[in-house]
């Protein structure tokens, strides 16, 4: 809220104001009270709360020390930093893991401000980040004295992408299906050989002729000439 207003030199080295500083000085306490002065989101370590309660209460016991105009001036102090105090109660009680709702248990007359003032010395807790995530400029970085805005940080590279799987390598193709095989032909019946020729009939003897006598008796002449050959 009072960003023209830092009672720190280098604000850009502490923890975001939506972040607890563990182990603040005076002047940090006070200085993120005021910067956050009605932020109910984020957290607030012990020494925040515990100096800025402090520092408080000496205010008002030194204004209520000042005669006729005392009175008068911590009533003002109080309704200036009553909205704040009330911020800072639920920030320490998110940093203690708590909700901030818890904060009403102060109303309850003494025992109630006892109870929280027990909530307001626990140790911090994991838990309390969940109330880190404020609205929008809860959780800026506070910006260096004299108003000038902080750079933004360079944005950080991008992850490289990471490889691409390797696609699948195609399944073997399936082997063709052997053709069925042809059933072997029966083999053919052998021809029947063929029948022999039938053996001719023998033919019939010729019949010796038959010689007369004449002839018979011819040869049964001596060998020789003929009568008729030897003329």
């Amino acid at each position: 809220m009072f960003e023209n207003l830092r009672l720190v030199k280098d604000p850009a080295a502490e923890p975001p104001l939506d972040k607890p500083l563990y182990g603040a000085t005076t002047l940090q306490a006070l200085d993120r009270f005021l910067q956050n002065y009605v932020v109910f989101t984020g957290r607030s370590s012990r020494s925040e709360f515990w100096w800025v309660a402090l520092v408080l209460t000496v205010v008002h016991v030194v204004l209520n020390a000042i005669p006729v105009l005392g009175t008068v001036l911590s009533v003002l102090f109080s309704l200036a930093t009553i909205v704040p105090s009330v911020a800072l109660i639920v920030r320490r009680l998110h940093d203690a893991g708590f909700s901030g709702f818890l904060a009403l248990i102060g109303l309850v007359p003494f025992l109630g401000q006892i109870a929280l003032l027990v909530f307001m010395v626990l140790e911090p807790k994991p838990e309390g980040a969940q109330y880190d995530v404020g609205p929008a400029g809860a959780g800026r970085p506070a910006p260096p004295a004299g108003g000038t805005p902080q750079p933004a940080p360079p944005a950080a590279s991008p992850a490289p992408a990471p490889n691409p799987a390797p696609a699948p390598a195609p399944p073997p193709a399936a082997e063709p299906a052997a053709a069925p095989r042809p059933a072997p032909a029966p083999d053919p019946e052998p021809a029947a050989a063929p029948r022999p020729a039938a053996e001719p009939e023998p033919a019939p003897a010729p019949e010796e002729p038959r010689t007369t006598d004449a002839a018979r008796d011819d040869d049964q002449r001596p060998e020789g000439p003929r009568p008729d050959e030897q003329r």
